[in-house]
C-alpha cells in the first residue's frame, strides 16, 4: 500500500512539473511575439521622428537638365544622428514615376559629382550636416520625359522604408 502512495505523489509531482514547464514555454512564445511586434511600432515611431531630417535642397544644385537628360538632386541632412541605411528616389512628371535606390557604393544610374566637374560611379550617402549632389541619367533609368518631380525617401537598416521625407517641382534648364 505505502509503494501505491509513493507512485501516486511521484505521478503528482510529475504532473506539476511538466504544467509549470507548458506554462513557462507558452509565455516564452508569446513574449517573442509581443517584443517583435514592439521593437516594429518603436521604430515606426523613430520615422516620424527623422523623416525631416532629410531633405532636397532649393540650391542652384537641384535642376533638371532638359538637353543631357540628367537629374541633379542637392540633398542636405541635418544633425540629428540616425542610421541611415540608403534613399529611395522618385522623379518623373505629372503622370509617371520611376525610383531608383541608393546606397553607399555603385548604383544604377546614379553618381556623384568629383572635384573637378566630372562623374563618379561611386556613391555615399550624406553624413550629419552634410550636402551630396546626385546625378540621375533619367533616359538610362527608362523615364524619356522632362523630369518636373522628385522626392526621396529614407531606408533604415533592416531595409525599413519610413516613407516620403521631401517632394520638390524640379525647373528644367
Amino acid at each position: 500500500m505505502t509503494d501505491s502512495k509513493n507512485k501516486k505523489s511521484q505521478s503528482e509531482v510529475i504532473t506539476t512539473v511538466l504544467l509549470i514547464l507548458i506554462g513557462i514555454l507558452a509565455v516564452s512564445i508569446v513574449s517573442v511575439f509581443i517584443v517583435n511586434l514592439v521593437r516594429n511600432n518603436l521604430r515606426g515611431s523613430e520615422c516620424t521622428q527623422i523623416l525631416s531630417q532629410i531633405s532636397i535642397s532649393d540650391s542652384e544644385w537641384t535642376f533638371f537638365n532638359s538637353t543631357s537628360k540628367l537629374l541633379y538632386l542637392n540633398i542636405e541632412r541635418e544633425t540629428k544622428d540616425f542610421e541611415l541605411a540608403g534613399l529611395y528616389v522618385m522623379f518623373g512628371d505629372s503622370s509617371n514615376t520611376k525610383a531608383l535606390k541608393i546606397v553607399d557604393g555603385t548604383n544604377n544610374y546614379v553618381y556623384s559629382i568629383n572635384s573637378t566637374g566630372g562623374l563618379n560611379t561611386t556613391v555615399t550617402l550624406p553624413k550629419l550636416g552634410e550636402k551630396r549632389t546626385y546625378v540621375i541619367d533619367s533616359v538610362a533609368a527608362g523615364f524619356t520625359n522632362n523630369v518636373t518631380l522628385a522626392s526621396i525617401s529614407l531606408i533604415l537598416p533592416e531595409n525599413i522604408n519610413c516613407g516620403e521625407s521631401d517632394r520638390k517641382v524640379i525647373e528644367p534648364k
